[in-house]
């Protein structure tokens, strides 16, 4: 029901998003704007829905304890990220394209604050500026880079791939890696050849904001090619090791994807270049990008890792830039929308858990489970049937079909247990203190000794169920509800 909701009903009611709704935040800021809250609220309604039938939780249950165990960002927080990723699509538009240079005039004016349009809002919102964000091109790779001029090979296994490393006997092996450290990003590559002394590049790509331990690999092997291309004489064959397989693999696509295909065309023209050199000269350069397993004690990976660690640390870190691929030497490169998006979304993540710990209902949800919101609850339910979901749920939210619930909704005359008179019908008096149920508790008990007190552990550990579903199904108190609940 989950996947469903968002794939079928998100899409829907929040398409064109960056048009009709104004977001409630600033990007990096901890302070509200005057946003389409009214929208917000009435489009909150149909995800409410939605939190009620996938979890099974009673009607009366509050909106953002179903969303924390649905795992659904609050509806406001939903459109914010809807919008954030039409900011992106508009700012990382191609040259060519119509609405580019309408993009760039509203960057230089996104402070105005009169009659702005939906765009400016959303360029002054989420601060993205075409010329700061990477370019996505709407159409493949251009076929006049052909094919490849190297020959990328991954190893079925770890196992292999070691071996095949030991056996290799090429004069020139580079060793490549990227790297995410203390805030940072860095790529390096170092060239081994045979009697010679060892030769590194390093390059540092910016804040981790803005850009992905993935694009620095792919920088590492345009680092690689430059060391390549520095060599006064080459010898085939030549192995580039890289420990990450997307990035060899993304050279033989030709389809084009953020943060990656504009750096991997710059790898694969120098590779050409380099092979057309060796041409003119004589020379049947063999070039293979090899793929090694990372942190695996191999002393050339490692000594990569190690530099492109260093190289994270900051920009004075970065070899000359007299040294660097030409691409790398005119300022920084722009932002990766994958980080982008990735920091938007924990940056979102954040901002929905301060808005939890703020909730009336917190303080009782964290006794249970301290982890909302968490996907936690949802790999607890996965493959449990509907009745098993709905009554771990109501347990969890105390709404939930018993006399002290149904009292304070107007169901029950009483709120207190028909068997124990003056004592309210609680979840805790339902499982641990009603002595009607006795027989039912002593075979808990057993099944999950001293835990067997503990709620927060009946109600998140799937170790729990089986025991909780047979007491509920020995105690009969939600029979007339749920049924018999069935347990495999």
């Amino acid at each position: 029901m989950r996947k469903l909701y968002l794939s079928v009903a998100v899409p829907k009611f929040t398409y064109g998003a960056g048009i009709w709704f104004r977001p409630t935040f600033i990007e990096g800021a901890n302070h509200s704007q005057k946003g389409s809250i009214g929208i917000a609220k009435n489009l909150a309604r149909i995800q409410r829905m939605a939190t009620i039938s996938i979890t099974g939780a009673m009607r009366t249950t509050a909106t953002d304890t179903l969303d924390a165990h649905a795992h659904l960002l609050p509806v406001t927080l939903l459109l914010q990220k809807t919008c954030h990723q039409a900011a992106l699509r508009l700012s990382s538009l191609p040259r060519h394209h119509p609405l580019f240079k309408h993009l760039q005039h509203i960057a230089k004016h996104a402070g105005i604050s009169r009659h702005r349009t939906s765009i400016h809002n959303l360029i002054a919102t989420f601060h993205t500026f075409p010329d700061e964000i990477e370019t996505v091109d709407t159409i493949h790779r251009p076929k006049n880079l052909g094919s490849i001029a190297y020959e990328p090979h991954i190893a079925i296994d770890k196992a292999k791939a070691i071996r095949e490393h030991n056996d290799l006997r090429d004069e020139i092996m580079i060793y490549t890696d990227g790297s995410a450290h203390d805030g940072g990003v860095g790529a390096a590559a170092i060239l081994y050849r045979t009697g010679k002394e060892p030769r590194a590049l390093t390059f540092h790509l910016g804040s981790d904001k803005h850009h992905t331990v993935y694009e620095a690999e792919i920088v590492g092997l345009t680092l690689a090619a430059k060391l390549l291309m520095s060599e006064a004489q080459l010898t085939s064959p030549v192995s580039i090791l890289i420990d990450n397989k997307a990035a060899i693999q993304s050279g033989a696509s030709s389809l084009t994807t953020a943060g990656s295909y504009y750096l991997i065309d710059k790898f694969i023209r120098m590779t050409r270049i380099i092979k057309n050199t060796c041409k003119a000269q004589d020379i049947d350069l063999q070039l293979t990008v090899r793929w090694i397993p990372g942190h695996a004690g191999i002393p050339g990976n490692e000594e990569a890792d190690e530099k492109a660690k260093k190289a994270a640390e900051g920009r004075r870190h970065s070899s000359p830039s007299e040294e660097l691929p030409r691409y790398l030497r005119h300022g920084p490169l722009p932002h990766s929308i994958s980080a982008l998006k990735q920091w938007h979304q924990k940056a979102l993540m954040d901002r929905w858990k301060d808005q939890w710990k703020l909730s009336p209902r917190y303080a009782r949800a964290k006794i249970i489970d301290a982890s909302m919101p968490s996907d936690k609850f949802l790999k607890l339910i996965d493959t449990l049937p509907k009745n098993q979901t709905s009554i771990y749920t109501q347990l969890r939210t105390r709404h939930v079909p018993l006399n002290h619930h149904l009292h304070r909704i107007g169901k029950s005359d009483t709120p207190y247990c028909a068997a124990c008179p003056g004592k309210d019908e609680t979840i805790y008096h339902y499982l641990f203190d009603c002595p009607q149920y006795a027989r039912e508790r002593h075979i808990l008990a057993n099944a999950l000794r001293r835990k067997a007190t503990s709620i927060g552990y009946i109600l998140t550990s799937d170790k729990a169920t089986r025991p909780l579903m047979q007491y509920i199904n020995g105690s009969a108190r939600f029979k007339p509800v749920l049924g018999e609940i069935p347990i495999d």
